[in-house]
C-alpha cells in the first residue's frame, strides 16, 4: 500500500510534526506528503529514521510548508543496511507545475541528510524549493540551508539544479 498526507497540517507540537521511525526488516512504500503544512514544532517538522534493513523508497514531499520549526525543516536519518532510494523534495511536474516547498526560519538546519554506516548510496533529488533564514536558534548546531553528512563508508547521492555548490564541513 501507499502512505499519503495530504492538504494536513501537523503544528506546533511538542516534538516533530511528522516523524517515521523504520526500524528492522520494515519497508514503507512511495509514501507521498502533498500539500502538508508542518511548521512551528519544537522538533522538527519532517523527520525520518531508519536502521536495521528498513527500506524507504519514492519518497516525495510535495508543495508544502516545512517553517519555523525549532530544529530542522526536514531532517532524515539513515543507519546500518537501510536504503533510502529516490526520495524526492520538491521538483517540477511534466508540465511545468513547481512542487516546491516553503522551507525557512527554522532553528537549525532547513534540510539535513545523515547516512551512517553501510557502504550504501543514499539517493535524494532536491529542487524548486525555497530554502531560507534557518540557523536562527541560539542552540543552532548547523545553521544551513542544507546539511549533508556520510560518515564511515556511506554515501549520498543528491540531484540538484545547476549552479547550486555544496561544501564539505
Amino acid at each position: 500500500g501507499q502512505t499519503t498526507a495530504s492538504d494536513t497540517s501537523f503544528t506546533s507540537n511538542a516534538g516533530d510534526g511528522i516523524r517515521l521511525d523504520l526500524v528492522g526488516n520494515v519497508t514503507l512504500v512511495d509514501p507521498l506528503f502533498d500539500r502538508v503544512n508542518a511548521s512551528g514544532n519544537t522538533g522538527n517538522g519532517f523527520s525520518a529514521f531508519l536502521d536495521g534493513n528498513a527500506v524507504l523508497p519514492n519518497v516525495r514531499i510535495w508543495r508544502g510548508a516545512y517553517n519555523s520549526n525549532a530544529q530542522d525543516g526536514i531532517h532524515v536519518e539513515r543507519e546500518g543496511s537501510s536504503v533510502i532510494d529516490n526520495f524526492r523534495i520538491g521538483g517540477r511536474t511534466v508540465a511545468g507545475e513547481s512542487l516546491g516547498n516553503s522551507i525557512n526560519g527554522n532553528g537549525d538546519d532547513g534540510i539535513e541528510l545523515i547516512a551512517r554506516q553501510a557502504n550504501l548510496v543514499d539517493d535524494y533529488i532536491i529542487s524548486d524549493n525555497s530554502i531560507s533564514g534557518n540557523g536562527a536558534s541560539a542552540a543552532a548546531t548547523g545553521r544551513r540551508g542544507a546539511h549533508f553528512r556520510a560518515e564511515g563508508d556511506a554515501q549520498i547521492d543528491v540531484d540538484r539544479p545547476a549552479g547550486i555548490e555544496l561544501f564539505e564541513d
